[in-house]
């Protein structure tokens, strides 16, 4: 404690006299912003740009929006990650304390089948490109593919450290040991007695080789003296402080822009090019003073991790803040000029400091009138030395100012323009408030007023007094409050005004007035302006209420940049110096800053990166899809996408666009820092979304996309239409054919009709035709003639039964097997009542339910009546009986009778029993005849029943 106690108060001596006073504007990131764990080991940028973050608790991955976690909870083997590495094909080789090697791909977490089980502590890149680990308690390892290959080595088990000195020589720590090797990891020289957890090593751009340990930083010598052992060097100019000298150190690194920074017990230190030494503790935004890990990437942003987290500091602009903290006697400062040499003067209320700007110290500040006059001459003016200098005699309160070629000064007060003419103050001129008086380049003096406008002033000098001729020039602007003016190196005029931003006021009144307006709908900070300044390049600084803007000449015209959007310094500008070598120091409230233009508004739109494409059902949460094209079904059709842009130096001013080709809307978004969109019910087709990012030179990126289709439902789709139109028309053919048959049916019965009607008809016509020419032959001859009538009786009769039968056939009515069962029974009361022949008709029940078609019932009652026609001729029988049943869908007729009988082998020329068999044969039925003379005939016929229906 002794020894610390003594430290601390040198310490505080060295700072005061080389440490500079000025804030670093860190930016810090914990759990609270979705950090796996505040315990930072290693910060890793992999090639698409992302910050991967190794800790206590697991790794993290930052894309500039927010981080994706990663720990044994999501598939991580061991939550203590000492190192990782990527290759070639972007995987993510993660080294854990427990021996795993896992490997993250597309952000998930698989298992290396590789890995040996060995506790890996870090990787390391040779000079011939191999890449080693450091393994604890096994050695060096070469690492190829995921596996690790032991190398024939002599090196002590423990390997922590491994860094090349040049083409064949390298470092190696190990415990207690540093030790320097050869290309074949032969050992050539050893340095002991420097045990530590906290022990690295390290080379610099000067190839120093710096080694950090518990009793402080030790330099390499870069020529080894002795043989088989490691020489130091006494630190050199600025390192060595007791600071680094006695104090244990944990880490240093070398930026790109040659700032040391060292990690020790006290804090931070950066060490400039030029020696200067900023000692970062916890009053200038450091969270801890325990830094493990140090990293610079793409952007030259710094990285730090610490205990409490990780910080970042934007080493772009390089951006310093003075405070009342750190030497400001005030919070507002209003005035900046340049003073003297290596100074720039502030003016803060009624008194005066100035800031070296080699090593940012503050001093007190004291002018004269001829320094007042000297600023007066290039439009700049401090309030405090004007108030000082003149205010007793005025006794009102001075604004601005502004000088002529003549050494006279004119004073913008609250009442009016006040000439100060040798030493003497004269009167009144303008009697508004004043807020800024500009000279032009044809001599005229631009007042503008508080709240009445614009003035153009013409001066004319005889002898000891000033006439003035004033111009109202209100009508130029967009307003009467005008609260700034300038004039640039073109000879533009430039105002700010309170309510409606700047205005540019370039010409001659004999070539008239040009006004360009620049507000917030041209991006600038705020519209209340109050102040102007130019750069070496032409650029226009604008001071507001609300931050900085600098306009860079762009054709006739400017392109606003939003500096203060971008730097995130939104405070109150109230004056603005811009230095040579593009440094520029702008004083407001709170305090003053000092930054140095490193033209962020030419750089480019970083690469945009599609971090997740999830899909699902709209009553479902959305699945994640590792696949690079999604072919969705109808129902799943939401689609929601992640993206980012590994961009560091301002995360919340990357603005995307985006849109989604194929759907009504192709039109690009508008701009915004938005990282995520969802697209519901999204029709059926194929889809590209695509985004890209927008430079801060105003220029777009690349876009990046993503295809994925969305299936139509099967009865939308091409084959189901197809078959539909197959269907509908075989569906047509079939109709067609069915009326086609149905035409065809119908000429057919027509024919049938027609030929019943000529054969039987037609003929029984002829046949009375003939007998009533008989008739008539024998008239004479009553005898003869009463049988020709006799004959035309029947004839007419028999024609008419025929008729008869034919009109029963075709009659809808009579399609029901119980029409056909009634006109059977009338048929057989007809034949054989009047000859004395006991007749029965047999039906089963469901025989009345059947019904026939035309044609079918047609040949039923033919065969029928044939069969009860052949009885009554031929076989003289006193009984018959008639059954009638179905029987398999089969129509069973049995026609009995006890008549005389026949033989069936007898061949006859008669036509009755072979007109039986054709009709059946046609409907594919079978018919059998029983005979036995003097036994009776028994006829049984089976007719399929097709085109039938049931009641």
């Amino acid at each position: 404690m002794a020894r610390v106690a003594l430290i601390l108060p040198c310490l505080l001596l060295f700072a005061s006299s080389f440490l500079s006073s000025q804030q670093l504007p860190f930016k810090s990131y914990t759990v609270q912003d979705g950090l796996v764990a505040n315990p930072v080991r290693r910060i890793y940028q992999d090639s698409k740009g992302f910050i991967w973050i190794a800790t206590w608790e697991g790794l993290s991955k930052y894309d500039g929006n927010k981080f994706t976690n990663f720990s044994m909870a999501s598939g991580l083997s061991f939550n203590l990650v000492n190192d990782l590495y990527e290759d070639r094909d972007g995987k993510i080789y993660v080294a854990e304390n427990d021996g795993s090697i896992d490997v993250i791909q597309h952000d998930r977490v698989l298992k290396n089948p590789n890995a040996n089980k060995i506790v890996v502590n870090r990787f390391f890149k040779t000079n011939k490109e191999k890449l080693y680990v450091g393994t604890d308690g096994k050695g060096l390892f070469e690492f190829r593919e995921g596996k690790l290959y032991p190398l024939p080595t002599h090196l002590p088990v423990s390997i922590t450290d491994y860094v090349p000195l040049n083409d064949s020589m390298a470092i190696v720590s190990s415990g207690e040991d540093y030790l320097m090797v050869d290309e074949e990891l032969n050992v050539l020289g050893q340095l002991s007695s420097l045990a530590s957890d906290f022990n690295k090593v390290y080379r610099d751009s000067k190839h120093r080789v710096w080694i950090c340990s518990p009793t402080g930083l030790k330099l390499v010598a870069p020529v080894q003296k002795r043989k088989g052992s490691i020489d130091l060097s006494p630190l050199p100019p600025p390192f060595n402080i007791s600071l680094f000298r006695n104090q244990a150190i944990y880490n240093i690194f070398e930026d790109r822009d040659g700032n040391v920074w060292i990690s020790t017990t006290k804090g931070l230190a950066r060490i400039e090019p030029s020696g200067k030494i900023q000692f970062l503790s916890g009053s200038l935004g450091l969270a801890t003073l325990t830094i493990p890990a140090i990293y610079q990437d793409r952007e030259e942003n710094i990285w730090i991790g610490s205990q409490q987290g990780l910080m970042k500091l934007v080493t772009k602009n390089d951006v310093r803040v003075f405070t009342t903290e750190n030497g400001l006697q005030h919070d507002e400062v209003f005035d900046i000029v340049p003073f003297e040499d290596k100074y720039i003067g502030l003016g803060i209320g009624l008194k005066g400091q100035k800031i070296n700007t080699a090593d940012f110290s503050i001093k007190p500040l004291d002018a004269s009138r001829e320094t007042i006059l000297s600023y007066a001459k290039k439009q700049r003016l401090f309030g405090f030395l004007s108030l000082k200098y003149f205010n007793d005699s005025l006794k009102r309160e001075v604004l601005c100012a502004a000088a002529d070629g003549q050494e006279n000064i004119f004073l913008g007060t609250t009442e009016g323009i006040v000439t100060i003419s040798h030493a003497r103050a004269d009167k009144i001129t303008l009697p508004y408030r004043i807020t800024t008086l500009v000279f032009d380049r044809q001599g005229y003096l631009w007042a503008g007023t508080w709240k009445n406008g614009l003035f153009r002033i013409t001066p004319h000098y005889k002898q000891d007094s000033i006439q003035f001729t004033i111009d109202d020039l209100t009508s130029l602007c967009p307003e009467n409050g005008i609260r700034s003016g300038f004039l640039d190196s073109k000879g533009n005029l430039w105002f700010g005004t309170r309510y409606n931003g700047a205005f540019r006021i370039s010409g001659s009144d004999y070539l008239g007035y040009t006004v360009l307006p620049y507000n917030t709908s041209h991006d600038l900070t705020s519209n209340f302006v109050r102040v102007f300044d130019e750069d070496e390049k032409g650029n226009i600084w604008i001071g507001t209420y609300s931050g900085i803007n600098k306009l860079k000449p762009s054709g006739q015209g400017y392109q606003v940049f939003n500096f203060s959007r971008i730097s995130n310094q939104f405070r109150i500008i109230n004056s603005i110096y811009a230095a040579p070598g593009g440094v520029v120091w702008c004083g407001g409230y709170p305090g003053l800053i000092r930054f140095r233009d490193d033209q962020l508004d030419t750089l480019a739109a970083f690469p945009v990166f599609i971090n997740s494409v999830q899909a699902g059902k709209p009553e479902d949460s959305l699945h994640e899809s590792t696949k690079e094209q999604l072919s969705l079904a109808h129902n799943h059709n939401m689609m929601r996408f992640e993206f980012s842009s590994p961009f560091f130096i301002n995360e919340r001013e990357v603005f995307y666009s985006y849109r989604l080709a194929g759907s009504n809307d192709t039109s690009w978004s508008r701009p915004s820092n938005q990282h995520a969109v969802m697209y519901a019910s999204l029709q059926p087709g194929s889809y590209r979304f695509e985004v890209r990012a927008l430079g801060w030179n105003g220029q777009w990126g690349t876009a990046s996309g993503y295809s994925f289709t969305i299936r139509p439902p099967f009865w939308k789709t091409g084959w189901f239409i197809g078959a539909c139109m197959l269907l509908v028309a075989a569906v047509l053919y079939l109709l067609y054919r069915y009326r086609i048959n149905q035409l065809m049916k119908l000429q057919k019965v027509r024919n049938r009709i027609a030929t019943d009607l000529h054969d039987d008809i037609g003929s029984t016509l002829t046949n009375i035709s003939i007998l009533t020419e008989l008739s008539k032959n024998n008239i004479g001859d009553p005898r003869m003639a009463q049988v020709f009538i006799g004959r035309i009786s029947e004839e007419v009769s028999s024609s008419g039964q025929a008729l008869d039968d034919i009109v029963w056939s075709i009659n809808t009515q009579n399609d029901s097997l119980q029409q056909v069962t009634a006109r059977m029974r009338r048929f057989a009361a007809e034949m054989f009542d009047g000859v004395n022949i006991q007749y029965s008709l047999q039906m089963e029940e469901q025989f009345d339910a059947l019904k026939l078609n035309m044609e079918q019932r047609r040949d039923v009652f033919l065969i029928y009546k044939e069969a009860l026609n052949n009885i009554y001729k031929h076989a003289r029988a006193k009984n018959v009986t008639v059954k009638l049943g179905v029987e398999k869908r089969h129509l069973h007729i049995t026609i009995a009778d006890d008549g005389t009988g026949f033989d069936t082998n007898l061949v006859t020329s008669r036509n009755g029993i072979k007109s039986l068999r054709e009709r059946v044969i046609n409907w594919k039925g079978n018919i059998s005849i029983e005979s036995v003379p003097g036994k009776g005939t028994t006829i049984s016929v089976f007719l399929p029943l097709k085109n039938t229906s049931l009641k």
